[in-house]
């Protein structure tokens, strides 16, 4: 029996490092996240909630190889949602001109139909990290989202890395964790802590953050291609934004499922 089991794992072992194959360069994939974002701002001894849903739809694409390093495109194909401030809901999409026009909206379309270059290498973003408080996941998140570029040698249970940044303000420390495999599929959970003291425009208006949090996430990846199945993602963060010289403590709590359609 004891023979029978051991030849078993082996098999499944050696089916699985068969199936981690390279990503298929020129292949596009396009991304359906939605997400609930709330946002609890203090002001004058009272607390205020405004909720956020938003659908995003955008593509990515593996452009080139060379080496150990991936070069990925990303591109916000179309955002939609819908936010309440005050009792009073109001639905937008980045279909509408007179939403994309609006500097209220800037932050949130600032990348619409913009493709955005993406460095990946063993797990990792080589090029430029950054996160987003907005609800929307930057490029650099999506990239590094959707593509695994861990070794073929690693795709086992257990096995982890860690990526650091220290980015326009923000840094950040993220565990990957292989925790399950199986001949189909990889899934993998991602921890990340972060502190960000940056300048943002929110509203048509400069305000600077400082706030700390972190961000948990499990993707679970076609274990022939690398490439992202589904992604499930919860984002905390607490601090305070001054604008205008005021500084209003504020929290923000984002729940966001990716599927590749």
């Amino acid at each position: 029996m004891k023979k029978i089991i051991v030849s078993a794992a082996l098999l499944i072992a050696v089916a699985v490092q068969a199936q981690v194959s390279k990503i298929p360069m020129g292949k596009k994939i396009v991304l359906e996240s939605t997400g609930k974002t709330s946002t609890k701002v203090s002001m004058m001894g009272q607390e205020m909630e405004i909720p956020m849903n938003l659908t995003i739809i955008s593509e990515l694409s593996a452009k080139s190889s060379e080496s150990a390093t991936l070069k990925t495109g990303v591109t916000l194909k179309k955002l939609s949602g819908s936010i309440s401030m005050m009792g009073q809901e109001t639905k937008f999409s980045s279909d509408d001109k007179d939403i994309a026009n609006s500097p209220q909206a800037a932050d949130l379309l600032k990348s619409l139909n913009k493709e955005e270059d993406v460095l990946l290498e063993d797990g990792k973003v080589k090029s430029k990290v950054s996160f987003s408080t907005n609800g929307v996941p930057t490029s650099s998140e999506f990239a590094i989202m959707v593509f695994l570029t861990i070794a073929a040698e690693n795709v086992k249970e257990g096995y982890k890395w860690t990526e650091e940044s220290n980015v326009d303000g923000t840094k950040s420390n993220t565990i990957y964790t292989v925790t399950k495999v199986t001949p189909s599929e990889i899934e993998m959970t991602a921890s990340t802590s972060i502190k960000m003291e940056s300048t943002i425009q929110q509203m048509g208006m400069d305000m600077k953050q400082n706030l700390t949090g972190t961000i948990t996430s499990v993707r679970v990846y076609d274990a022939t291609t690398a490439i992202l199945k589904t992604d499930a993602s919860k984002q905390e963060m607490t601090g305070t934004m001054l604008s205008n010289g005021m500084e209003v403590p504020v929290t923000f709590s984002t729940i966001t499922t990716t599927t590749v359609k």
